[in-house]
């Protein structure tokens, strides 16, 4: 089985409804691994941006799980648009995520410049979701996995859009939600 991960960043200080509090880092991570340790993916595919993106392929890669990391834009613009501005923590967490990738035995890191691109971060579900196809074996199952609210947001995050997309290929949808007192089993779709 191989996962297909989309989630959301860890909130910014003035968000009004909490999504991803860096409250919420530790538990999120400890569920994140639980499920990893449980499913036992051969890899996992996922962009890298800061909160759940950067959880997940950290987790794996700390199990020796395979990663392939999809960038839609290049390397430093990705950095700057996705992971700086919260912690400075995950900055030296994408570093090491994408080194990792980039230097480990079956790990890829497939860079794309989308930013002529007004919704490169929706364009890029479709992307994680492709590129997962590409790395599956012949006979190999893939389960998408999301950290969102469960029921979603209005409007739609990139998040939910990606559970959509998954849900429409036929995919399984698991989804931890990332909000105080919610976290616990993954939801399954």
């Amino acid at each position: 089985m191989l996962l297909a991960h989309a989630g959301n960043r860890i909130d910014a200080e003035d968000r009004a409804e909490p999504r991803f509090p860096t409250t919420q880092v530790g538990i999120v991570t400890e569920v994140i691994a639980r499920a990893l340790g449980d499913l036992r993916p051969s890899s996992v595919v996922s962009a890298a941006a800061n909160g759940a993106d950067l959880i997940v392929l950290a987790e794996a890669q700390r199990r020796g799980i395979a990663t392939h990391v999809v960038l839609p834009l290049p390397a430093n613009a990705f950095l700057e648009t996705s992971v700086a501005g919260a912690d400075p923590s995950w900055v030296e967490m994408y570093c090491r995520v994408l080194d990792t990738a980039g230097t480990s035995p079956g790990s890829t890191v497939e860079t794309l410049d989308l930013d002529a691109e007004s919704e490169w971060y929706l364009i890029a579900n479709g992307l994680i979701l492709q590129r997962a196809r590409a790395v599956a074996r012949h006979d190999e199952a893939i389960v998408a996995m999301t950290v969102r609210p469960t029921e979603g947001e209005t409007p739609p995050s990139a998040t939910d859009d990606f559970a959509r997309l998954a849900a429409e290929a036929g995919l399984t949808v698991l989804t931890i939600d990332p909000r105080p007192g919610r976290t616990g089993p993954l939801r399954i779709t």
